[in-house]
């Protein structure tokens, strides 16, 4: 049976995905994942470099799709902040494995915080009219992301007793006032 390549590619997220609900994330081999998803580790890096690439490329998917989203029903900013906080509860237990297992440059907290810092960039970008940000609005929007990206963090692993709305007024009021007339319900 021919399989596309979003279906092998999912196949592959899931397979991951399943045998990271019982192992640590860096214990997990490409072997074990090929195996699990039917596929021999040749398919697998026809997809993906490595499994940390994989491990990053379900995260990115997931903000694209959010992002998407947001164009297509006009989400305000604090409607997607909703969607972003739902996504992290819901997939909480492969977010803390893969944010606890992963290191260095292959680390999935620096990597998916990476990501978030271009699409905000890349927003800021779009709505300025510019291909070019200031050196201090990047600083920012690191130190925005970074923020978001620990006490989410926190917030899934119970170090942080906050409802879902309450955290969506946390990161809505955290944004630096410079670049809140971007990321604004004014400014959907």
């Amino acid at each position: 049976m021919y399989q596309t390549d979003c279906e092998t590619k999912n196949k592959i997220l899931l397979s991951v995905r399943e045998l990271a609900k019982n192992s640590p994330i860096d214990k997990i081999t490409v072997k074990q994942i090929s195996e699990r998803a039917g596929i021999t580790p040749q398919t697998f890096y026809n997809h993906f470099s490595d499994k940390y690439e994989l491990i990053v490329y379900s995260y990115k998917e997931r903000i694209r799709r959010m992002l998407k989203e947001r164009v297509e029903k006009n989400l305000s900013w604090k409607e997607l902040l909703r969607l972003f906080i739902i996504d992290y509860k819901n997939n909480a237990r492969y977010v803390i494995n893969a944010s606890k297992n992963t290191h260095g440059e292959d680390s999935y907290v620096a990597k998916t915080a990476g990501f978030l810092c271009e699409c905000m960039e890349d927003e800021f970008k779009s709505r300025k009219g510019t291909n070019e940000l200031p050196y201090d609005i990047v600083m920012m929007i690191k130190m925005y992301i970074g923020g978001v990206i620990n006490i989410m963090n926190m917030w899934i692993s119970g170090q942080t007793k906050l409802s879902e709305n309450d955290m969506v007024g946390l990161l809505d009021g955290a944004i630096p006032s410079r670049l809140r007339q971007y990321y604004s319900d004014n400014n959907k």
